[in-house]
C-alpha cells in the first residue's frame, strides 16, 4: 500500500476516534430544535386554544372544555360528568377551583402557585420560546418504552417546578411529562398528533397520578384557534349555590 495514503488513512482515524462526544447543551439545543420544527409554525400568531371533547375518569364519562391562552399561560378547564363536575382556571394572577358544591376557592399555597407556574409554562409552550433561556434545562439522556426511544429533559421555569419531558425520537413531538409534587406525581400523555391550521396538536391527552386506575382520559373531538385571548375565559368562576351549578352545567 502506498504510504501516503496508510498516513491519510491513519490520520483520519485518528481524527474520527478523538472527536469529542455532543455536550449536554448541544443534545438539548438539537432536541428544542427539532421539537420547535415539528411543533408547527405561527405559535406566535395564536393568542388562544380551545379545545371540546369527552373525559372519563373514574368510572364516569362526560364533557370537557379547555381554554388556553398561548401568550400569557392563563388557563380554564370545565368539566361535566353528570353526578359530578368541576372548572378550574387561572386567571393570570390566582388559581381557582369550584368543586361540585358550586363553592369557589383559590390554590394558593406555596407548592399550589408553583405548580401553577409550571403549568403556565407549558400552556405558553414556553419551551419553544426565548423564555427556555431564562429556564434550568437538564439532559437526561434516552429513555425507552414499549419498544420506542425517547430523548428526556428536564426543565424548571423561574417560579415553577421541574418538568421532566420525553420527545418521541422518531416524531420529535413531546410524549409525556412528569411533575413532581410533595404529595404526588402527575403524568400527563399527549398522543394522536394531528394537524390544526399550522399547528401539530395532541387529540388525546391522558394524565394520570399515583393511582393507576384513576387515569383521566380526554378525548378532544375539535380545536378553535384564535388570535387573541377573550379575558371574560379566564375570570374566576362565580360563586353558585348547588342547584344552580348543575342546572348551569345542563
Amino acid at each position: 500500500m502506498d504510504c501516503s495514503i496508510l498516513i491519510c488513512f491513519l490520520i483520519s482515524a485518528l481524527v474520527f476516534a478523538s472527536a469529542p462526544p455532543a455536550t449536554a447543551h448541544e443534545e438539548i439545543h438539537s432536541l428544542l430544535k427539532k421539537l420547535t420544527e415539528a411543533s408547527g409554525v405561527g405559535w406566535d400568531l395564536i393568542g388562544e386554544i380551545k379545545a371540546n371533547g369527552e373525559e372519563r375518569v373514574a368510572g364516569l364519562h362526560g364533557t370537557a372544555t379547555w381554554i388556553q391562552d398561548v401568550a400569557t399561560g392563563r388557563f380554564a378547564v370545565h368539566s361535566d360528568l353528570g353526578i359530578k363536575g368541576f372548572s378550574e382556571v387561572f386567571d393570570g394572577m390566582t388559581r381557582w377551583r369550584q368543586d361540585a358544591s358550586g363553592g369557589v376557592h383559590p390554590l394558593n399555597s406555596e407548592d399550589a402557585r408553583a405548580r401553577t407556574s409550571s403549568d403556565a409554562f407549558l400552556v405558553r409552550r414556553g419551551y419553544l420560546k426565548p423564555e427556555i433561556e431564562a429556564s434550568e434545562v437538564r439532559w437526561l439522556g434516552q429513555r425507552t418504552e414499549k419498544n420506542r426511544t425517547y430523548s428526556a429533559i428536564q426543565i424548571t421555569p423561574q417560579t415553577g417546578e421541574p418538568i421532566e419531558m420525553w420527545i418521541d425520537d422518531s416524531t420529535h413531538l413531546i410524549d409525556l411529562t412528569i411533575q413532581i409534587f410533595p404529595t404526588s406525581v402527575i403524568t400527563t400523555r399527549y398522543a394522536d398528533y394531528r394537524l390544526v391550521g399550522s399547528l401539530m396538536l395532541p387529540f388525546q391527552i391522558t394524565v394520570s397520578d399515583d393511582d393507576p386506575g384513576d387515569d383521566d382520559v380526554l378525548q378532544i373531538h375539535s380545536y378553535a384557534l384564535e388570535n387573541s385571548a377573550e379575558d371574560s375565559h379566564f375570570a374566576r368562576p362565580f360563586l353558585l349555590r348547588t342547584l344552580d351549578f348543575w342546572t348551569a352545567a345542563e
